[in-house]
This record gives structure tokens, C-alpha cells and sequence, in this order.
């Protein structure tokens, strides 16, 4: 059996730069050592031509998904549910501790909180 076409791909949108972005990756397989993420960025608002392939971060390993995304790293979520962040400059990773939750077999769901003013119910 071919393992990359029995390869899922996972799908995210988020905002790098300011701007609307797609992620794309591999969901974790048995025989998967290595993960990359590729992101697009569309560069004009609402114009379907102008998604552009801004980055490729990885290969990484260890690496579940992508959670936030800032100008100068990516924040992740490690396979055994740790939090880690990728320098996109230096390409470095330092896991970051989390006191309150230790390692432990209980997995831990992390997500991003962004404020907005604007309505979810279009009101």
C-alpha cells in the first residue's frame, strides 16, 4: 500500500501576516516520521487568484498541528499534547512548560482565543 496516498490531509484556516491563511498537513500516521506544513496566504482579499504558498515549516517531528501564528513562529501542539513553539527564523523549537498541566496520558485539547467585535450571529 502506497503510505502517501493513504495519507490524510488536514485543512486549517487561520491568519499569517495579517492576512487570511490555509494551512495544509498530513495527519499523523504509523509510519509518518516527519511533518510539514505547508501555508498559503491570499494576498488580496477575496480574489481567488491571489493565494500564494507563503511557507513550508518542517520537517518537524513530533508535530500534531498547527495552533496559532505569529510573525516570527508558529505556536504547535506536539503528538504527546505539549505545547511548542517553531522560531520560523532560526528554525528552532523549545517546548513550553506548562506547570498547571503535566505530562500525563490524559490528552490536552488547546486552542486560541482571538477578541472581535463582530457579531457570530450577523446581528
Amino acid at each position: 500500500m502506497d503510505s502517501v496516498s493513504s495519507m490524510r490531509r488536514n485543512k486549517v484556516f487561520s491568519v499569517f501576516n495579517d492576512c487570511l491563511a490555509f494551512v495544509v498537513y498530513e495527519e499523523y500516521t504509523m509510519t509518518m516520521t516527519e511533518k510539514y506544513f505547508d501555508i498559503w496566504v491570499m494576498r488580496e482579499y477575496g480574489v481567488e487568484d491571489s493565494w500564494t504558498k507563503q511557507l513550508v515549516v518542517g520537517p518537524l517531528l513530533g508535530i500534531g498541528r498547527p495552533l496559532y501564528f505569529s510573525k516570527n513562529g508558529v505556536l504547535l501542539v506536539g503528538d504527546d499534547g505539549a505545547i511548542v513553539l517553531y522560531n520560523i527564523g532560526s528554525k528552532e523549537i523549545r517546548k513550553l512548560q506548562i506547570p498547571e498541566f503535566p505530562n500525563s496520558l490524559i490528552p490536552i485539547q488547546a486552542m486560541v482565543y482571538v477578541e472581535s467585535l463582530v457579531s457570530l450571529t450577523g446581528a
